[in-house]
């Protein structure tokens, strides 16, 4: 009898080739880049690292719509993204 390690079950990338997951990954860095672009805060690391979060957690229609709203109705548009990104991922119960 063949013994298997608990380890081989516990893939969370199970059915992603490396390749895929270096995709996503990489795509989710560039929309991040993209909406530091559009809000004009390119440098700021802890808005990029919210957004890359928001890209990996949400769909991307709803970032790209919260974007929109808080350069519309924002008085300063880049916290009002920060509120508007972290509620969303608040309802999905993630910190």
């Amino acid at each position: 009898m063949m013994s298997t390690s608990n380890n081989d079950n516990v893939n969370p990338f199970k059915g992603f080739s490396l390749t895929s997951v270096n995709d996503r990954c990489r795509q989710i860095d560039l929309d991040a880049m993209a909406v530091c672009r559009k809000m004009g805060n390119e440098g700021d690391r802890i808005a990029f690292k919210l957004y890359c979060k928001a890209f990996y957690h949400l769909a991307p229609v709803t970032i790209w719509d919260s974007v929109e709203l808080a350069k519309e109705k924002g008085r300063s548009p880049v916290k009002y993204l920060s509120w508007l990104l972290t509620k969303e991922l608040e309802k999905c119960n993630i910190k």
